[in-house]
Formats: C-alpha cells, structure tokens, sequence
C-alpha cells in the first residue's frame, strides 16, 4: 500500500549534491514492501519529462542517489510514459511503457520489474498478471485526492507567446525578357497565403494593373499581362506548302513518329525533314528531330524572342533550320583556293 505522507522527502545534508538547494525533494508515491523494502514512485509523463524545455534527467539521476544513499529508499522506479528521451540510472529502475497503455499494463509492467529486482517482494503478482484488470482503483483515487486534493487536477496551461513577427518579404527582379514592371512591393495573396504576389505595370500600354505571383515573374513563366500570349496566337504560322507537308509526314510515318493522321504537321518536324533532306543529319538527334536545347540557345544567342515558359515556337524551329541550310550552302559554294593550280 502506498504512504499517503510520504510525498515530500527530507534528505540529509551531507548526501545532497553540492549544487542543490531544495529543502527537500518529492515523489509520486512511496510503496512499503515485505522484508521492509521501501519503494519510490515516479510517474514521468510527456508533458513535462520530454527534455523540449530542459533536460530533467541529471536531476532525476541525482535525486535517486541521494535517496538510495541517504538510507530513506531502498530503489526509486521512474515509469516514463511514451518517446521520452532513454534513462541510465544506476540506483533506480527505469520502467517504459507506451503511451497509450492502460492503467493495468503499467501496473503490471511495474510489477514484473520489482519483482525481478527483489524476489518474492510482490506477493501474488503472478495472480495479478492473470487476472487482466486493475486493482485498488479506490485506493489510487484515494491518494490522488490525499496529495493534490481532487481527483483530475487541472494542468498549467502554458502562456501563449504573442503574436508572431510578420516575415518582411523580399522583391525580386524580373525575368530579363518580362515585359512587366513591379509597382509595388511584395505581398500575400490573401486567398492562398503561400503565395507571394506583387503588382505589376505591362510595357505593352495595357492600362490595368497585373497582379501576379511574383517567382513566377523573377523566372520567366510569366511574361506579360497576356498580350505576348495574344500576339502568338494572333500572328501567321510560316506558310509550308500541301507538297512538302505530304513529304513530311510520309518521312515522319516511317519513322514511327507520332504526328497524327491529318492537319499540319508540327513545326520540329518540318525543320528537322529540312535538314535530313540537305544531307545535314549531324544536327539531328537519334530520334531523327532537332534538339531543343540547342534550338532554344540559338535563339538566345540570336536575340530572338522564346515563347511562354521559355518554349521554342514554331517561328524559330523553321527559322533554325533556314539558317543551317542557308550557312551550308555558302560553305559549298566557297572556291577552295587549291583547286586550278
């Protein structure tokens, strides 16, 4: 049975640790054993053993070997409930148990415990450990009330710190080919708080005022308040005849090349047929077609204009493929100075 006065322990002066300077120290329970073992209870709990706002474990270790030393117990028992940080302390048993265990499992793992301690020390344990429910309910409820005068005491409910500190957003600069001016400084959109918006003033003469995301603006993808997107769709495809787009999508066919059955035949596949025909197979890829990538820094080398997302349109496919052809055909045509002599 446990002692009801037995919470707060007077520890004599030449067993406390130099640095402490507690009157006297406390624990949960204090349980009287047979052959006259006395048994310290010590219920560690997530809320305040979980080391988050200071590390308890020193203190415990040295509050056991001052009780063990002192002659007031015999073994003081931490039961740490849930993840909590690992325990060696050598004049106590550290027993864990889940954190969601129920009363009669802690119980019976502390039992199981002391009895391996001290044999013989828990009489009817093995019943105990049969029986598969708690016991003395009442006599727990009772020094629970005895200790903290009602039964459930309410937990310290911890200060709520102060409203946070708005994080000062950061503008940046936009895409080197944007058409967008900021005129203001960035903001969060009030309907998707992640996302960092910034107003913006289109150099096409538009107007209105263009929110957008402002990473979106700094990387390129977006360009314009949307009239570069109305201009490509606005503007003249090149013109390819019906006899070369026939010729075209008989080459692709053999190739097993995707095109589809009818309509135009995009403009990558046009460009690269071009260059097959003329004998310029070095700038195809295995796959028979034009390398994006090298397309795309051309056209940046070029001063030519991508289009959105940085895509390659069919203007600088075809116009590409113009150039190689056109710069092929001067090397041919070049006199080779040796020749006569």
């Amino acid at each position: 049975m446990p002692d009801f006065a037995s919470r707060r322990l007077i520890v004599p002066p030449e067993h406390k640790p130099a640095h402490w300077r507690y009157k006297d120290v406390e624990v949960d329970a204090v349980f009287h054993l047979p052959h006259g073992v006395r048994v310290g209870l010590e219920y560690d709990g997530v809320f305040h053993h979980s080391a988050r706002q200071r590390d308890r474990r020193q203190y415990e270790n040295d509050k056991s070997r001052a009780l063990v030393e002192a002659g007031l117990l015999d073994l003081l028992v931490h039961v740490r409930i849930g993840d909590l940080p690992e325990m060696a302390a050598p004049h106590a048993l550290v027993v864990a148990v889940p954190e969601r265990a129920a009363a009669y499992q802690q119980a019976s793992a502390v039992a199981a415990a002391l009895s391996a301690r001290f044999p013989e020390a828990v009489p009817g344990l093995d019943a105990y450990l049969n029986g598969g429910t708690a016991r003395h309910q009442a006599a727990a409820d009772a020094y629970i009330t005895a200790v903290w005068g009602e039964l459930h005491p309410p937990r310290r409910k911890p200060k709520k710190a102060g409203p946070p500190t708005p994080r000062r957003l950061s503008p940046t600069v936009p895409h080197a080919d944007s058409l967008l001016s900021p005129v203001s400084e960035p903001y969060r959109n009030r309907e998707r708080p992640d996302e960092i918006v910034r107003n913006y003033r289109c150099q096409c003469g538009n107007p209105e005022i263009v929110t957008a995301v402002q990473s979106q603006v700094t990387s390129g993808n977006t360009r314009s308040c949307g009239c570069l997107a109305t201009q490509a769709r606005q503007s003249p495809r090149p013109a390819v005849s019906k006899t070369e787009t026939q010729a075209v999508r008989a080459w692709a066919q053999q190739r097993a090349m995707a095109i589809g059955g009818s309509g135009r035949v995009p403009d990558r596949v046009t460009a690269s047929f071009r260059l097959y025909q003329a004998g310029r197979e070095d700038l195809l890829g295995p796959d028979g077609l034009l390398d994006e990538a090298r397309v795309r820094e051309w056209a940046v080398h070029a001063g030519r204009r991508l289009g959105a997302r940085a895509r390659v349109t069919g203007e600088l496919w075809l116009d590409y493929s113009t150039q190689e052809l056109a710069v092929g055909t001067q090397i041919n045509e070049t006199p080779d100075p040796l020749v006569g002599r």
